[in-house]
């Protein structure tokens, strides 16, 4: 009779897989603790830095506009948290190492606000101070519901989720599974799906395998050759000074292209054989490049972190933070520009299962807490996995008006004040319904509102000219809308002024003197 080991050696790669993750989660099942992924480690750290701090708080804020059945919703609710123990975790210390505790059953934190008294306004300000309410990583739960009735037919629905237990992946995962269990609550009869393969501890015991084996090797040295040296920090133009602490304080801006524009924008990316994302990508590390004056641009954009097919199901944190950095230096043309996107995105993207924190470990930049280490702007181009949900990025991003319909479950967007921030400046793009729909995120420590609409008008006109003269030179290509730059080279370089003839200019200048003797000069 051959040896356990031996008989394991001689399975097809699947059913080691199979074994395998029946061994999790068998050991899951008897061990309730377990370690955190290298996401989720930077995370829990930012954490115990700053306990009150909203900035990893995902929210989607919706008024439900169909009928709804609260007892119905709530087991909804309580159907996830039961199916995914993503949902069911805490967080706790053991000496100074952090675990996660997977509970075998949480009560799903799901409250009916009465709001009958409160004013539109007013509700806004309940919602923004409950959206921005921090989780206790120990004793959670870490995703509350809170369903607002204002009047019977008005209720709102905020969900907010740690980031410790999901992402936006996850967050499409909940609302589809959601609308089956209430729909068919709603009909007296039982969903049924699937039974999970795998679980998020899973994930995070397959991530301390790869990192410590050959493939953790490639995938370490490919970005220790991209990102040796001293990192640049992005100098863009501010209206104030980093403060000495970065406090995730922020708002954003939404913005729609205009159809023409967002069409241009498609034809160009069609003809040139790439994609939205690496055109998008190019042309705001372009404005980035024209903003600063440097060469050497930056930038993070979220990679789904979810490569093995397994994973897609899977309710957790797996977004992981991905370097992209171009090089502006010989001023290239925006098609040659376009072409070295390209390629820095598909080498990244083959390199992308390094978690970003580890990254930030072993580069060990010049840290400076008033800055997020090796990038300070972020890119995100958001498309739900799931065809039938492609609005839900919107919700995410904010967009008043987006609806959803969860199985008879109707949804819109409720418009959610934005509070905190990750970065200094994050760009999401949204591709709806042939408009391009942008959000600008910035810190407000940093940027005065009307900077960033000034921003995002410069944009515009970027994109704009790159449709039209995709050959000029990235230094060349205008920002500048026809008014500013009337305003700019025209009424404000109107200097010309009349001067007594008779008088030299020292004799002007103590004439000046007498006048305003105590104004500075």
């Amino acid at each position: 009779m051959s040896k356990p080991s031996q008989r394991v050696l001689s399975l097809a790669p699947e059913e080691k897989r199979e074994l395998v993750a029946n061994l999790l989660r068998k050991k899951a099942g008897t061990v309730s603790l377990h370690p955190l992924s290298q996401g989720q480690r930077s995370l829990w750290f930012h954490y115990q830095l700053f306990p009150d701090s909203a900035a990893y708080n995902i929210t989607f804020a919706a008024r439900i506009l169909s009928h709804v059945d609260v007892p119905s919703l709530r087991r909804g609710f309580q159907v996830l948290v039961d199916r995914h123990p993503s949902l069911r975790t805490t967080f706790i210390t053991q000496g100074e190492e952090p675990l996660q505790r997977i509970h075998a059953h949480l009560p799903v934190h799901f409250e009916v606000v009465d709001a009958s008294s409160r004013s539109w306004g007013d509700l806004k300000e309940d919602l923004s101070r409950a959206s921005q309410r921090p989780f206790e990583l120990e004793t959670g739960p870490l995703m509350r519901v809170e369903l607002f009735t204002r009047t019977p037919d008005e209720p709102i629905l905020l969900l907010t989720v740690h980031h410790l237990i999901g992402d936006f992946w996850s967050l499409v995962i909940m609302m589809e599974e959601l609308g089956e269990w209430y729909a068919s609550a709603g009909e007296g009869i039982e969903a049924t799906r699937p039974s999970q393969q795998l679980n998020y501890v899973d994930y995070v015991h397959w991530q301390t395998g790869m990192l410590a084996g050959p493939e953790g090797e490639r995938l370490w040295s490919y970005w220790k050759a991209k990102l040796e040296g001293e990192l640049p920090l992005l100098n863009l133009p501010v209206d104030r000074p980093h403060p000495s602490i970065q406090t995730h304080r922020g708002s954003s801006l939404i913005f729609r292209l205009a159809e023409p524009l967002s069409s241009s924008i498609k034809e160009l990316v069609k003809s040139e054989g790439t994609t939205l994302y690496v055109f998008v990508l190019a042309a705001f590390q372009c404005l980035l490049h024209r903003y600063s004056g440097q060469d050497d641009i930056l930038i993070g954009s979220p990679a789904a972190g979810r490569d093995r097919a397994e994973l897609a199901e899977v309710v957790g944190y797996f977004a992981n933070p991905v370097v992209m950095r171009t090089d502006f230096s010989g001023n290239p043309t925006f098609r040659e520009l376009l072409g070295k996107v390209r390629h820095t995105v598909l080498d990244a993207m083959d390199h992308e299962g390094y978690p970003f924190p580890l990254l930030v470990q072993k580069l060990r930049p010049n840290r400076d807490v008033s800055r997020s280490p090796v990038f300070q702007v972020m890119f995100v181009l958001e498309s739900s996995h799931r065809p039938d949900l492609q609005g839900a990025s919107l919700f995410i991003m904010g967009e008043p008006g987006a609806q959803l319909n969860l199985n008879g479950l109707v949804l819109e967007s409720f418009d959610l004040k934005q509070e905190t921030v990750q970065f200094d400046l994050t760009l999401m793009l949204e591709n709806v319904n042939g408009i391009l729909v942008a959000a600008l995120q910035y810190s407000t420590d940093l940027f005065e509102a009307e900077t960033i609409a000034r921003m995002a008008g410069h944009f515009q006109n970027l994109l704009a000219a790159i449709v039209l003269h995709p050959d000029e030179r990235v230094d060349a290509l205008p920002l500048l809308g026809a008014g500013e730059r009337e305003q700019l080279v025209q009424r404000w370089n109107e200097t010309e002024c009349d001067y007594p003839r008779p008088q030299c200019v020292h004799e002007l200048f103590e004439a000046q003197v007498a006048a305003t003797p105590a104004a500075i000069a």
